[in-house]
């Protein structure tokens, strides 16, 4: 009886063809039911899936999206960056545009004067970068948020600027090193 289950569920390649595999299979499914039900079909069909056409496509649409949102959950969402254009880089993230390497390992300071308080001054918060362009050497720099601070850079034919570090702070809340980001835009001398 075993091998009569294994046998049904077998189909002509003719019947694919011709849709009648739909119908065969739903018979075959009902077959190994009974034979289940019987205790007739042993273990040789257990945890054996059997699909209908319609159902193998709709699994295979749903592993395709399942595909499509992990990559783009890896590449986060955002835009490459562009010359000219404002992006931004979270803490020991690495970009590369036209040839030029950036890397962003974090805020050094931030003492700008949080939302809801007043302060004799604006603050400032400190942006730490290492710009790389063979065949120069790689260079180290820290930029600001306060115009009274260096807040661009030259480095081989690009200005780099630090256009904003956000989250703003606030008063009552602590921002987490992660949680900050750096808008920055570069363009050619």
């Amino acid at each position: 009886m075993m091998v009569a289950a294994h046998q049904h569920l077998d189909l002509a390649a003719d019947d694919v063809e011709t849709g009648d595999a739909l119908t065969h299979l739903d018979d075959d499914v009902a077959g190994i039911q009974r034979l289940h039900a019987n205790g007739q079909a042993g273990g040789a069909v257990e945890g054996r899936r059997v699909y209908s056409r319609d159902r193998r496509n709709v699994v295979s649409v749903a592993h395709l999206f399942a595909v499509l949102a992990l990559t783009a959950a890896l590449r986060g969402g955002a835009p490459e960056p562009e010359i000219g254009r404002p992006f931004d880089m979270k803490p020991d993230e690495t970009v590369t545009l036209d040839g030029l390497t950036i890397t962003f390992h974090g805020i050094g300071d931030d003492s700008r004067c949080p939302t809801g308080v007043t302060c004799v001054w604006a603050g400032d918060a400190t942006a730490a970068f290492t710009f790389e362009k063979a065949p120069a050497a790689a260079m180290q720099r820290t930029l600001h948020t306060n115009g009274r601070f260096e807040r661009q850079t030259d480095y081989d034919r690009f200005v780099i600027r630090l256009e904003d570090v956000r989250p703003y702070p606030k008063s009552s809340a602590t921002i987490a090193r992660a949680d900050y980001r750096a808008a920055l835009v570069v363009t050619r001398r």
